[in-house]
């Protein structure tokens, strides 16, 4: 049986001494799903997942519905019923059966957080039944806590396609405080992570190059270790206060060097993504939320943040993953 990491992963970790620790956490990823996890998606009102459209381009894209509409049948299976929001970029994707995807489920109140990929078992009419391959958890750092007490009754907008940002994209994306990241890998399939820092953290270089920091993480690489063996990333980013999401896909490049990282906070690396495409869906996103406070782990955070925001270990060494400290 293969072990939990591909050799792109194995290569990044062991460029950046982080062997040790993610045979340790590699150890917690299951291909099923615990009784934990299975209770934690099925309440949740969204998902973000990542796959490739039919022209080979990587997505991230969120879907939503009535908490339940992610729901498992089995320790290896879930279904979702439903949720694809007009003009979704993966929305063949999730109709054809064997095609891998990513998905996490996030709760921001609670900043817990669980990995299912896995890929496309079925489909009938608005229902996906998905095969899991690999469930984890991961720790709640660099989450900002939201509420989302409402539905929205927004009347979704314009679908817009381009090549390249304008500049109402390149404000949306600046002032981030959180995007979601898909990546792929030809014998593993897909992945989608959580990336969160105070706004700002992302910066727009021009209408075909954007960058971030790798903050210091649980030493797994999952993103990097895909991107290591093909570069096709997506990204998507939400403004909370329209409803508006800002897709982008293109190829990502790891920049290692002191000169890069200097010019982010805390940044243990630099991403770089060359824009080959954007996906703008106006007012589609039919939640409204209610921000409560950066994570305390972002670098530059205010200092009056709680030292202790959520109490998450026991949960996440339930299900299987890795928090860095015992409740970090």
């Amino acid at each position: 049986m293969p072990g939990p990491f591909h050799k792109g992963e194995i290569a990044v970790q062991e460029r950046y001494g982080g062997r040790t620790m993610a045979e340790a956490v590699g150890r917690t990823i299951r291909d099923h799903m615990p009784a934990s996890a299975r209770e934690f998606v099925q309440q949740l009102p969204f998902v973000v997942l990542g796959g490739a459209d039919d022209r080979g381009e990587v997505w991230a894209t969120h879907l939503v519905g009535e908490p339940g509409f992610v729901r498992p049948v089995g320790e290896r299976t879930f279904i979702i019923d439903g949720g694809i929001l007009p003009g979704d970029p993966l929305e063949e994707t999730l109709r054809r059966v064997g095609s891998p995807i990513g998905m996490i489920g996030i709760e921001p109140r609670t900043r817990r957080r669980v990995r299912l990929n896995g890929q496309i078992e079925a489909v009938e009419t608005d229902v996906i039944t998905v095969l899991t391959a690999e469930v984890f958890a991961n720790c709640p750092k660099y989450i900002q806590a939201r509420e989302f007490p409402t539905s929205s009754s927004r009347v979704p907008g314009e679908v817009r396609r381009n090549e390249n940002l304008d500049d109402c994209q390149r404000g949306w994306i600046e002032s981030a405080d959180t995007f979601f990241i898909a990546t792929v890998n030809g014998d593993r399939g897909a992945d989608c992570s959580h990336r969160g820092g105070m706004p700002g953290f992302v910066r727009v270089h021009d209408d075909k190059r954007l960058s971030f920091p790798d903050y210091v993480g649980n030493s797994m690489f999952q993103a990097l270790g895909n991107i290591e063996s093909d570069p096709r990333a997506g990204l998507v980013f939400t403004d909370y206060a329209s409803g508006t999401l800002v897709h982008v896909t293109g190829d990502a490049r790891v920049d290692e060097s002191g000169e890069r990282r200097a010019e982010f906070d805390g940044a243990e690396r630099v991403v770089e993504l060359k824009v080959k495409g954007v996906i703008e869906r106006a007012a589609v996103l039919p939640l409204a939320d209610t921000f409560v406070d950066y994570s305390r782990f972002n670098p530059g955070a205010p200092r009056d943040l709680s030292a202790r925001q959520s109490d998450t270990g026991a949960w996440i060494r339930s299900i299987g993953g890795c928090s860095p400290e015992p409740d970090a």
